[in-house]
């Protein structure tokens, strides 16, 4: 139970930042919904199912979308750093690394 109490702040903040969100998606989307509104003769209904599907078109199938490339290419970039290590190049692969980086300064890693 105390354990509880000791992650329900991080839990409240990770609400909050969604009731955010999703606060934002309603001001973005609310005057679109009034035009399709008055274009389908004030059917709430078939308005909102509208508006359901194009948030899930524009807004849900691409961020999944995103967020399954980006987790591809983190364990991708695991496994290259893995190897790295193992095979005892890493201090090489970071030289190279900032390089290509050259605003970061190295001997931030040493």
């Amino acid at each position: 139970m105390g354990s509880f109490y000791a992650l329900s702040g991080m839990y409240s903040g990770v609400i909050c930042g969604l009731l955010g969100i999703f606060y934002n998606f309603v001001v973005i989307f609310y005057g679109l919904y009034k035009k399709l509104l008055k274009v389908f003769r004030g059917r709430q209904s078939l308005t909102s199912f509208i508006m359901c599907l194009l948030i899930i078109l524009v807004i849900i199938i691409p961020l999944t979308n995103f967020l399954i490339y980006l987790s591809h290419k983190s364990i991708e970039a695991y496994y290259v750093i893995r190897a790295e290590i193992v095979e005892g190049r890493w201090q090489q692969y970071l030289d190279k690394t900032f390089e290509r980086l050259s605003f970061i300064d190295p001997e931030l890693f040493d």
